[in-house]
């Protein structure tokens, strides 16, 4: 009933004012003198009128306020949810990243003894390439070699020789020489 342009003020005690122009003009439509809102309206309708709109306001109000405590609590709800996710997470990254520091630990360790056993297999292998005497041993220059001497081995030299000299290019007979 009321246009827009038209408010209702709370301070008034009476109806608003477009309540009291539609009626007015509705029930003294054809009379020329004005009447007052109170002779046309009683109190008791006023006042019923009001009753009902207060507690059609309050009942509103409070459907609004319920639910929005209902979207609230929801909310609440899912942002708890939310939380006790990311805690669960960051819980879970902490694990992972003791684990891998871990793991990574260990795999340093592993390629530092792998390293080293890579190390000595070379040094090893070094050891058994090398010739063990690269030179042969210096004969002595003091003895008389047409007299056959008692510390010269019964082999001949020419044969102790090729022995030297196959030692130096030969890998197998590097390895075997002490059983021979």
């Amino acid at each position: 009933m009321c246009t827009d342009s038209e408010e209702i003020s709370p301070s008034s005690r009476s109806t608003p004012d477009c309540l009291m122009n539609s009626r007015s003009t509705d029930n003294i439509e054809g009379s020329s003198e004005s009447q007052d809102i109170e002779e046309i309206l009683p109190s008791t309708v006023v006042q019923e009128q009001r009753n009902l709109f207060n507690s059609k306001l309050a009942s509103h109000k409070y459907e609004e306020l319920k639910l929005k405590l209902a979207n609230d609590s929801w909310l609440v709800t899912c942002a708890q949810e939310e939380l006790k996710i990311r805690k669960q997470m960051l819980e879970r990254m902490e694990v992972t990243d003791k684990q891998h520091a871990e793991y990574m630990k260990k795999m340093f360790t592993n390629m530092e003894r792998l390293t080293n056993s890579i190390a000595n297999g070379f040094g090893l292998l070094r050891q058994i390439m090398e010739p063990r005497h690269p030179f042969p041993p210096p004969q002595p220059h003091y003895y008389n070699q047409s007299q056959p001497s008692a510390f010269m081995s019964s082999t001949p030299v020419s044969h102790q020789m090729e022995r030297q000299n196959s030692r130096q290019s030969s890998f197998t007979s590097a390895l075997f020489s002490d059983e021979s």
